[in-house]
């Protein structure tokens, strides 16, 4: 079953991100972001990359193609290619999260194989939804959840492969969350 996704709007320019997430050879970026008081917010944006995010203290609203989120410590959440989205500050003192912000083109999206035709390049055109919140009553959070735990060690260890291990990680996220 293929669900459609659904377009709210049309990206503008204006809101496109400029920033350069990661390299040209290897376009993942770690970034880990702190709203509180004096920085209460994150504007809305867009960006040709994906977002795969662990809020790890407190909560916020995240809104995503113009629908709200409320989230909290612990959530996961997964941000397609070219979707507006926001952070706004939620009760708690302070929310801090770690997302990593990856190139669909990295794991393949513009390769010609099964993979690229049938999930990558559907998913960058928007042709069909998967879950942008992914919280503890998931029935993949756990497996979503060990995923980025070891994104993030790798990350940081950078060990000799770590890029293919990335790769790896991020590909069995996609596949884990395809069903939903």
């Amino acid at each position: 079953e293929v669900r459609i996704m659904r377009k709210l709007y049309l990206p503008s320019i204006e809101q496109k991100e400029e920033a350069k997430h990661g390299e040209a050879f290897f376009p993942v970026q770690r970034y880990i972001t702190r709203i509180v008081a004096d920085y209460p917010s994150v504007t809305t944006h867009w960006h040709e990359e994906a977002e795969l995010t662990l809020i790890t203290e407190g909560d916020c609203t995240y809104q995503i193609d113009l629908v709200n989120y409320e989230v909290k410590k612990g959530d996961i959440l997964f941000v397609p290619p070219l979707f507006l989205h926001s952070i706004s500050r939620g009760t708690s003192e302070e929310m801090i999260s770690e997302t990593y912000v990856f190139h669909l083109n990295f794991l393949g999206a513009n390769s010609t194989d099964i993979c690229a035709t049938r999930y990558l390049a559907p998913m960058m055109r928007q042709e069909f939804a998967m879950p942008c919140v992914i919280s503890p009553a998931h029935p993949m959070y756990a497996r979503v959840r060990k995923q980025f735990d070891e994104i993030a060690e790798v990350y940081t260890s950078q060990i000799v492969g770590y890029e293919l291990e990335i790769k790896s990680l991020l590909l069995k996220t996609i596949f884990l969350l395809l069903p939903y």
